[in-house]
């Protein structure tokens, strides 16, 4: 008789059979791409200062002139104007006259309540009207003819006049020969204040004195 006991299943049997299966290896990963590198920033170039700006830095690191009591790029004598309008005025002095912007103030507002220009070396100020709780106010807005003029020289007065027409000045008089020996011209400014352009083109004559109103132009 055969011994039940010792006989195997068929099944198991065929499974010690059957070749075994190769283990799977997991899927390789793709690789990761390597991140860009950074663009290298160029740092910007600094110019160099030019002359005139190094002068100027020159010039405010010097401290003040003891000799004078003038603060750094100052002189002992400055106009301070007051105007109706402190950005047409800005506009107006730069293409009549050619003054130069130098410095601004904006007050609590933000609105600017102060500003200076310089001129071949000068310097004026002008704030608008009622600034810093000022009651001061210009001869257009009075009505009033201004009861002084600022005399300033320039390197051509029949070239600075021709120009200050066109930026809308009054050329009181076109330019003409002094006995002093200027050319000189009178023009007003558009808030009523009144200057005198001069080129110096000859020597003082004081056999030719006269009064500038009737001399002949």
């Amino acid at each position: 008789m055969v011994n039940k006991a010792k006989r195997k299943p068929a099944a198991k049997k065929a499974a010690r059979k059957a070749p075994k299966k190769a283990a799977q290896k997991p899927a390789a990963k793709p690789a990761k791409k390597a991140a860009p590198k950074p663009k290298a920033v160029k740092k910007p170039v600094r110019k160099a200062p030019t002359r005139r700006a190094a002068a100027a830095a020159a010039t405010l690191l010097a401290g003040p002139d003891k000799a004078t009591g003038c603060a750094p790029g100052y002189q002992q004598f400055t106009p301070s104007l007051v105007v109706r309008n402190v950005a047409e005025a800005l506009r107006f002095y730069q293409q009549a006259f050619g003054f130069k912007p130098d410095f601004s103030m904006p007050g609590p507002d933000g609105s600017i309540v102060h500003v200076q220009m310089t001129f071949h070396g000068g310097r004026i100020m002008f704030s608008p009207e009622g600034a810093f709780g000022g009651t001061n106010r210009c001869p257009a807005t009075l009505g009033q003819e201004a009861s002084m003029q600022a005399y300033v020289y320039c390197p051509d007065v029949d070239s600075l006049a021709a120009q200050a027409a066109a930026a809308g000045a009054k050329v009181l008089m076109p330019p003409a020969d002094m006995f002093w020996g200027d050319r000189m011209a009178h023009i007003e400014d558009l808030d009523g204040y009144r200057w005198a352009f001069a080129t110096n083109v000859g020597k003082f004559d004081p056999a030719t004195a006269q009064d500038p109103r009737t001399q002949r132009h």
